[in-house]
């Protein structure tokens, strides 16, 4: 677990009987649901050439191998990228075996759809009518959600993002089969074999009809809201660049200089040409610095593991345990810098938030006797981590407190907007329904409420939250002002 985990907000599937997480007071009748997608390999090989060999080998023996899987789970979920994404190509798939979901990825993602189904079967709008009947097993619960939920999935144009999300909807519309990916791609399981194994209906007494399948969409690069990097990387550079060149980052980026020449002298790899430095004095990409921590602690092996010879481990070992933390703490202060840019943070948070915004009205419109409205969006950490500053999440306020120093969205993170309507239902669309935020399980408290501790986040406080967003950060719907 990286050291990100010692925050409050660990990572954690959606859990259906979190009492913190409970509604009691309502129903739900919207889910809004981003999530990082699940464990991967590094992004890049950052070891001395001698270990090249030996680091891919261990990494290849993690992923699956060839598009077999990939393949069956697309029968099921087909995924549609438009042209104006790399000709309709993935972007992530040229550098095999790295930045590619494992099958520890793979298996916590359909565990973050199991459970996103058990909660919903339980807590959704479609289980007042099974009160009188008792709450949906998991077994039925895929026919059931298909049936009262609207179910849209969009995903960044990467292999792991859009391999992930099919596999929690593979968690949230299947059976409660146990049997790790692996294990399903060691049977031998092909397409058909597949598609009977997930079992699209309550029962085995009707075949699945294919106008049941969820598809998961990449949608046009200029309008995707999803990776403001991807979808305008010529503004993006820009906005990072008014940050990258403050006294203030400069000043605080070079203190951290001597531990990028550390980290260089061990993993070379860091100074290897075409990667994106995003700027400073540092010199380093330390995202792909804090991928040889994270993803070895993800995989129980040591730090030094192909960076030395024998003789040499303990002593790396040691050196490479003291980095940890430190790289950690770095690369989230620098992403700090840059959300607290209002034009930065704007230009990434607020065209998702905007969009949800539009969703839940048009949701309270049509009212809860429609199939409501479930959309998942598969993205990354550093989007997960800017709807959190854009929400004005009050655990990353503190300039000086330790909670957005430990803080960094772990693989299968998840962050929800559910719409809840009240029991009472009566009044205004702020008497009749609200909104809860939920970030791994665990509630997440706006400074926007500080001041009304006893009142529930409100459609209209949303929508203030965006409106201030957008407006501090020189925005409106056409996009940035002059």
């Amino acid at each position: 677990r990286p050291y990100a985990g010692a925050s409050r907000y660990a990572a954690r599937s959606i859990s259906a009987h979190d009492a913190s997480t409970s509604c009691d007071d309502g129903v739900v009748e919207g889910v809004f649901l981003f999530h990082r997608h699940g464990d991967r390999t590094p992004a890049r090989r950052l070891v001395p050439d001698t270990y090249a060999e030996h680091e891919n080998a261990f990494w290849t023996k993690r992923i699956p191998k060839g598009a077999s899987l990939y393949d069956s789970l697309s029968d099921l979920f087909p995924t549609d990228i438009h042209f104006s994404n790399n000709d309709g190509k993935f972007f992530d798939t040229r550098r095999s075996p790295y930045g590619f979901l494992t099958w520890k990825g793979m298996d916590q993602m359909r565990l973050a759809g199991r459970e996103c189904a058990l909660r919903y079967s339980r807590l959704g709008h479609q289980a007042v009518a099974n009160e009188s009947t008792g709450n949906c097993v998991h077994g039925a619960a895929g026919r059931e959600l298909l049936e009262t939920w609207n179910i849209q999935v969009f995903s960044t144009c990467y292999l792991r993002t859009v391999k992930s999300v099919q596999c929690f909807l593979h968690g949230l519309l299947g059976t409660d089969d146990q049997r790790s990916y692996e294990e399903f791609q060691g049977c031998d399981i092909k397409a058909q074999s597949l598609r009977d194994e997930i079992a699209l209906e309550a029962s085995r007494e009707r075949p699945v009809d294919p106008n049941d399948l969820v598809g998961v969409y990449v949608r046009d690069r200029s309008i995707d809201t999803l990776n403001a990097f991807d979808r305008n990387p010529d503004l993006m550079k820009e906005l990072v660049s008014e940050v990258v060149n403050t006294d203030h980052f400069q000043k605080h980026d070079a203190l951290a200089k001597p531990l990028a020449l550390e980290l260089c002298n061990l993993l070379p790899g860091l100074l290897a040409p075409g990667q994106k430095l995003f700027g400073g004095p540092s010199g380093i990409n330390w995202i792909h610095a804090a991928d040889h921590f994270i993803c070895r602690r993800s995989h129980g092996r040591p730090y030094s593991e192909f960076c030395a010879g024998a003789n040499d481990d303990r002593r790396i070992e040691e050196a490479l345990a003291s980095m940890y933390r430190p790289v950690i703490q770095h690369l989230a202060w620098r992403f700090r810098q840059w959300y607290k840019s209002a034009p930065l943070l704007a230009a990434i948070a607020a065209p998702s938030l905007r969009e949800i915004e539009g969703q839940i009205r048009r949701a309270i419109d049509v009212g809860g006797e429609h199939r409501a409205p479930m959309v998942v969006y598969s993205c990354h950490d550093v989007t997960i981590l800017s709807i959190l500053y854009g929400l004005g999440a009050e655990f990353l306020e503190d300039d000086d407190g330790n909670d957005w120093k430990c803080f960094w969205p772990s693989y299968a993170s998840t962050l929800v907007i559910e719409l809840v309507r009240t029991k009472e239902a009566k009044g205004g669309i702020d008497d009749t329904h609200f909104l809860r935020i939920i970030m791994n399980g665990k509630p997440v408290r706006l400074v926007a409420m500080r001041n009304k501790p006893d009142k529930d986040l409100g459609l209209s406080d949303f929508s203030a939250i965006i409106d201030g967003l957008e407006n501090a950060g020189g925005w409106d719907v056409n996009g940035r002002l002059a």
